[in-house]
């Protein structure tokens, strides 16, 4: 399946602690970047700056919220970063246009999955 265009979305805080418990938390970091700076600029003519409308402060992790800013990652990206920990990991792989129809636990922890 090839993507001609990528979607952008934003890993909240909460997700990226979901993503640490996994393992891959550093894979999304280098994979992603922080929400951009928005300028709004006037005319071209009068030379004046740009005015910043968007530009949070930095804020500081804390020990009981360890990530507080968002991280951008483009949707191809967050794919291949989750398809790359399910074969490393767990030694298994998503099949691209199946859909996850129920699943059950049976004895020793196997998960039995249908899909169609």
């Amino acid at each position: 399946m090839s993507h001609n265009s990528c979607l952008h979305s934003s890993s909240q805080p909460r997700t990226l602690e979901l993503y640490q418990f996994l393992g891959i938390l550093d894979d999304v970091w280098a994979g992603s970047g922080p929400h951009q700076t928005i300028h709004e600029y006037t005319s071209l003519d009068n030379g004046d700056p740009p005015v910043i409308i968007w530009n949070d402060p930095e804020l500081k992790s804390q020990v009981d919220k360890p990530h507080l800013e968002p991280r951008l990652i483009g949707q191809v990206d967050h794919e291949a970063i989750l398809r790359a920990c399910l074969s490393r990991d767990y030694g298994c792989q998503a099949e691209p246009g199946t859909e996850l129809v129920s699943y059950e636990q049976q004895l020793g922890r196997y998960w039995s999955i249908s899909i169609c």
